[in-house]
């Protein structure tokens, strides 16, 4: 018995182990994808020339999955309207990176996208309809002052694109909640495929209207910016499949973002955080832990009332 759970133990932690370092790569290259869209925010390049030269890189997923026939099952779903509702809304959000990250520090940009998981407690309380408690007034209070300190309205430090960019961060919350209360409607190859069809058939149109030939080395960099979003989307995937039994510690390594964010945005943009905004940013890291160690204690309360009410066999 005693050999038994060590050996339990050891593959938990083994599993902790791989999540975390997967979670932590992911992180590093969220980053590299936004230090590319900020470095050709600057050359001229519009969002809808990065996603049209970066869409051999989205398009490999479902040619793949067209080679080894398993396409159709993964567009079919019980409820297109979800699929396609989620699929608009990232039509906005790679125009806010390029506008917000041409006019605003990569810290600040990053610190406030990673705002999501407190409109996510807001989506709970005002759409699912779950109750208040001192906890989660807490991690609203938390939230709601840290962007304050980002703002900081009336001072230099404030731009008119902070506010963009939480609407970003709100777009990111609407589309993961579709993801948990819809899961079962399309594979995650599925939402992954209508999450980027409407994005890219929106910016072909803008192409055509306004092409752009770019350099290779140009090219080059998108091509690693649209394979490194691509690549972390799939190591968040795996990292929580992983060590789903560790989802609060897993979820609290995301944050490492906004580290990799403040340290790239010194070094090599030449970038920092006031005291104010790194307050600011303090903050909602805080807010952000709280909302989802909520989030995890609801989903393990959810799991032991299934597994209690289950029957013996």
């Amino acid at each position: 018995m005693k050999r038994v759970t060590n050996l339990f133990l050891e593959r938990s932690y083994s599993n902790s182990l791989v999540g975390s370092v997967l979670m932590i790569v992911a992180t590093l290259l969220f980053v590299l994808h936004d230090v590319i869209i900020k470095y050709l925010s600057e050359d001229e390049i519009k969002f809808y020339h990065f996603v049209f030269y970066g869409s051999p890189v989205y398009l490999a997923v479902p040619l793949y999955l067209w080679f080894v026939g398993r396409l159709k099952e993964n567009l079919v779903t019980s409820n297109y309207f979800i699929a396609i509702v989620r699929g608009v809304l990232f039509i906005p959000m790679p125009f806010i990176a390029f506008t917000a990250l041409g006019n605003i520090s990569l810290p600040e940009f990053t610190t406030l996208v990673m705002c999501s998981p407190i409109f996510a407690v807001l989506f709970s309380l005002f759409i699912l309809k779950e109750k208040f408690n001192l906890f989660t007034v807490g991690t609203l209070a938390l939230g709601i002052i840290g962007v304050i300190f980002i703002f900081q309205p009336g001072f230099d430090n404030f731009s008119l694109y902070f506010p963009l960019v939480l609407v970003s961060a709100c777009l990111v919350a609407t589309t993961n909640l579709i993801v948990s209360k819809f899961h079962g409607v399309v594979t995650s190859f599925g939402f992954f495929i209508y999450g980027g069809l409407f994005v890219h058939l929106f910016s072909l149109i803008l192409f055509s209207v306004e092409p752009k030939i770019l350099e290779l080395f140009t090219i080059g960099l998108i091509l690693i910016a649209s394979l490194a979003a691509n690549m972390a989307i799939f190591l968040f995937i795996v990292a929580f499949r992983i060590a789903q039994k560790f989802y609060g510690i897993i979820s609290c390594l995301h944050y490492l973002q906004m580290l990799w964010a403040v340290l790239i945005g010194m070094v090599f943009f030449n970038e920092y955080l006031n005291l104010l905004s790194g307050v600011g940013a303090i903050l909602i890291f805080s807010s952000g832990v709280m909302a989802l160690t909520a989030q995890y204690r609801v989903e393990n309360v959810q799991n032991n009332n299934q597994n209690f009410c289950k029957k013996p066999k």
